[in-house]
């Protein structure tokens, strides 16, 4: 769940979502969601690694480690990826400008919501923020 969801200023979403190696897709929907509970599906081996090598490409590992939103009354998305031997977790908060220094990530999660309908649990879109 979003680590600052109870101090938004207006009704934010509150979910997990996860994509394991094999192409499994987990959702657990929290709160303020269509979907409430888990749901479970899965993308291609394909889309697995097309989604691999973007986060690669992008450089969502030199990123800062365990960048945070310093603003705590702003919806914000938490990217982590584990992939072997690497790891790094960003939250970016959704008013971040297009363009700055986490346009990368917010790329990356546009591409995993297209990935994997997430729309269809959550209700909204992705964040174009």
């Amino acid at each position: 769940p979003a680590p600052d969801a109870e101090f938004c200023a207006w009704p934010c979403t509150d979910y997990t979502l996860t994509i394991y190696q094999d192409g499994r897709v987990e959702y657990d929907g929290f709160k303020n969601v269509d979907v409430i509970g888990t749901r479970n599906d899965e993308i291609s081996e394909a889309d697995v690694l097309d989604l691999v090598d973007r986060f690669l490409e992008s450089g969502f590992f030199d990123l800062p480690p365990d960048f945070h939103c310093q603003v705590t009354d702003v919806s914000a998305t938490t990217t982590a990826v584990f992939l072997r031997t690497r790891e790094n977790r960003i939250e970016r908060c959704h008013t971040s400008l297009p363009g700055g220094p986490l346009e990368p990530v917010r790329q990356l999660e546009l591409m995993i919501a297209e990935l994997t309908g997430l729309e269809r649990w959550t209700g909204e879109g992705p964040t174009n923020d």
